[in-house]
């Protein structure tokens, strides 16, 4: 491996730059045995670049060293901003040719980096001299104590976090509806995640391109998985693609995972358009029909119709308070309930009735309303018989058995047997009336 600087363009082959940069630039070159150019590189800017050393790790990994005057070239490194003057550079390539990182290294004064060594791939230690202050950390001498003080530095190359999936849930999704995307297997073999961003990818490329995608949200804590959770109403219809990163405390990013799921048009409501009972009076016990008029589902199916007495009387279903009558889930013969009405109040009864489609939504609430005559009801009837002076009464208005029998006292002929509805509840009550006293009995 030979490394240096260069002023002439048009002879380097094989490695990530061909293009000569202007200037002096640096480069390196990695020859067979036989001294044949296997490939060669430059590296640096527009400005002055040299390379002074160049080592090898144990996979093959390249390292260089050396001083560079050029901004705005270095990429994937833990400094990629030029801190003016020399700068010390140090790049690591691939046993091809290929660029890993580079970085710069140093103060706002001159910088070099003479000599590199690498033993391990990822971990390297550098030697150079230095007039910047205020730059080294960590070893046991930080104090920059004047002209050219000499340096030396150990670095280690930060393994990028990892994301291992990125789901969506649910899918497909009504636009609208809160989607949830979730990163799995997020870890950071030598450090740890700080956050994973979530993005819409807008140009469908499968890349995070800040300028054109969407920034959905970020997570910074992990106690509940690495998820975001948000509206879709501003998501196209059809096909979307997310995507997803994670960060560690090294600001280094993951490699970008994608989702693709699909946004549908939102479900309309299913509608009742009326709701009628029949008959429309009716005496207490009487059989009332109730029936949801135009049940519809526009985009799906009705599954149910609820029916409902609305006892607070405000025009709302009330879960609770409201007496569910029943419910209809076949409409081969309408949507309807029928029941008896002997637990109905006496005067205007409003019934509302509602839809529910297959994926859960409710239909706005219809109602009607009927009356039951409160003054209306049906007498009780029997027989007396002489002999044992007993009265043998038979009708559905009767509190209890729907017959009643009684006897009244053979040795207070005067009492006399009656029927009646006493308290206005539409049910009779059977008792005697004792003239002697002027006093009812009821049982």
């Amino acid at each position: 491996y030979v490394a240096g600087g260069t002023d002439s363009p048009g002879w380097i082959t094989g490695g990530f730059d061909t293009s000569y940069n202007g200037g002096d630039d640096a480069f390196v070159a990695k020859l067979t045995s036989e001294g044949h150019p296997v490939w060669s590189t430059y590296l640096g800017g527009a400005g002055a670049d040299q390379a002074n050393d160049v080592a090898v790790d144990s996979a093959g990994n390249v390292y260089v060293a050396g001083s560079t005057l050029s901004a705005g070239w270095t990429v994937g490194g833990f400094n990629t901003s030029h801190n003016g003057a020399y700068d010390a550079l140090i790049a690591r390539l691939t046993p091809s040719g290929s660029h890993a990182w580079s970085t710069y290294l140093g103060g706002s004064n001159n910088d070099q980096a003479y000599r590199i060594a690498a033993r391990r791939t990822g971990r390297a230690y550098v030697t150079g001299g230095t007039d910047s202050p205020g730059w080294t950390a960590r070893g046991f001498d930080t104090g920059y104590h004047g002209y050219s003080d000499a340096f030396v530095a150990k670095i280690t190359e930060n393994q990028v976090p990892r994301v291992g999936s990125l789901s969506d849930s649910p899918n497909p999704v009504a636009q609208g509806n809160q989607l949830t995307l979730s990163a799995q297997g997020v870890t950071d073999p030598d450090g740890r995640v700080v956050k994973v961003e979530f993005y819409l990818d807008a140009d469908n490329n499968g890349k995070i391109d800040s300028a054109k995608d969407t920034p959905l949200g970020s997570e910074t804590d992990a106690t509940d998985g690495w998820t975001w959770t948000g509206s879709t109403s501003s998501f196209t219809l059809g096909s979307n693609t997310y995507l997803a990163r994670a960060q560690d405390n090294d600001s280094a990013w993951s490699a970008t995972v994608i989702a693709k799921g699909k946004v549908v048009a939102p479900n309309e409501a299913p509608r009742i358009a009326s709701l009628t009972g029949s008959p429309d009076s009716f005496t207490r016990g009487d059989f009332l029909t109730l029936s949801a008029q135009g049940v519809t589902d526009r985009d799906g199916t009705v599954v149910k119709v609820e029916f409902y007495r609305d006892v607070n009387r405000n025009g709302k279903i009330d879960l609770g308070t409201d007496t569910l009558l029943g419910t209809d889930t076949d409409a081969r013969d309408g949507w309807t309930w029928s029941g008896s009405t002997s637990s109905f109040a006496p005067g205007a009864n409003t019934f509302l009735a509602q839809a529910q489609d297959n994926d859960s939504a409710w239909s706005a609430t219809a109602s009607t309303t009927c009356t039951m005559d409160a003054l209306a009801r049906r007498f009780t009837t029997g027989v007396f018989t002489a002999n044992n002076l007993g009265f043998h009464l038979a009708g559905e208005n009767l509190p209890g058995a729907s017959q009643n029998s009684f006897a009244y006292n053979a040795n207070l002929p005067t009492w006399l047997p009656l029927a009646g509805d006493w308290d206005g509840d539409g049910k009779d009550s059977v008792g005697v009336w004792d003239p002697f006293t002027c006093t009812f009995y009821l049982i």
